[in-house]
């Protein structure tokens, strides 16, 4: 694996229910969704044995979710978990003596999930990784595109760029305010750079643009680099990405050494332990590319 870098057969929070006494760890997930249920199994397989858990599925209610937690505070759990947004602001607004760790939320610090009682575990793969792995698979690559939406990920762009030069790269950025945009913006871009830089922005990247940046880039052979296996899949030449289960296990390492009494990082965000590599081979070799030996055994996907 390339290291750069809750679930038990329990109770559904229905509004009926009552946290019962006794449990050591409350899980918290905001709903009954693929991404949150193998958060939640490898965080049951990974403690030990010994450890009392309940599990409450919030059903997407945050209201619910509000009450869960002020009855929460009445119980004798010692920890709660968190899976997803609408959990970790629940717990958040209610659970305030308690420790809480939160993960799976896109932006933990959107929403200031970082306090007191509060950890968590980041979505977000550390960028210098991601301009690490751009360096790795195009080693003559200078001039890095990336297209913005400046009201969703502006912070992103600003954090990026000093990270870009001290790793030898420029960095060029070019706003888009509508998915409208995203044609003549890039057809401007492409012209002037090595590699094109996906990021999550939901106006960059709909469900029409996707197929048309991956057809316009490929026909001047600039090679793409994005953040999900999806990406890579549809036609991107690699893509760092979070293995849902893998951050399951972080937190239950959190959880255990809570549990032992041992100290943690209080009211910060973690960046994830461990991220997964998905690499297109047959676009690199259509782009002329050779990816190293050593980047394919560390891939979790190759295409």
């Amino acid at each position: 694996m390339l290291v750069w870098v809750f679930f038990l057969a329990g109770l559904v929070w229905t509004g009926a229910q009552e946290p019962v006494w006794g449990q050591d760890v409350v899980v918290l997930k905001s709903a009954d969704v693929g991404a949150y249920n193998a958060a939640a199994s490898a965080l049951k397989e990974s403690l030990s044995p010994e450890v009392e858990i309940v599990e409450y599925d919030l059903q997407g209610d945050l209201t619910q979710g509000r009450k869960l937690g002020k009855k929460i505070r009445a119980t004798s759990a010692r920890l709660v978990v968190a899976i997803g947004l609408k959990a970790a602001l629940a717990a958040k607004l209610e659970v305030l003596d308690i420790p809480i760790i939160s993960c799976l939320v896109l932006d933990p610090n959107k929403y200031d999930l970082a306090r007191q009682n509060l950890t968590g575990v980041s979505l977000r793969i550390p960028i210098q990784t991601q301009f690490a792995l751009i360096r790795n698979l195009v080693p003559d690559s200078k001039r890095i595109g990336v297209l913005f939406d400046p009201t969703k990920t502006n912070g992103t762009i600003e954090e990026a760029m000093p990270l870009a030069k001290r790793q030898g790269l420029e960095l060029i950025s070019s706003p888009v305010t509508s998915p409208q945009d995203v044609p003549d913006k890039l057809r401007s871009l492409v012209s002037n750079i090595d590699v094109l830089w996906l990021i999550p922005d939901s106006t960059v990247l709909t469900e029409d643009s996707l197929e048309f940046l991956l057809h316009t880039t490929s026909e001047v052979r600039v090679p793409v680099v994005g953040f999900s296996s999806g990406l890579v899949r549809s036609g991107a030449l690699a893509g760092l990405y979070i293995n849902y289960a893998e951050v399951g296990k972080q937190v239950a390492g959190l959880a255990q050494k809570i549990l032992q009494g041992q100290s943690i990082p209080q009211g910060t965000v973690l960046p994830p332990e461990r991220v997964s590599l998905a690499i297109n081979k047959q676009i690199a070799e259509y782009l002329g590319i050779s990816i190293s030996p050593l980047l394919l055994r560390d891939a979790e996907e190759v295409f």
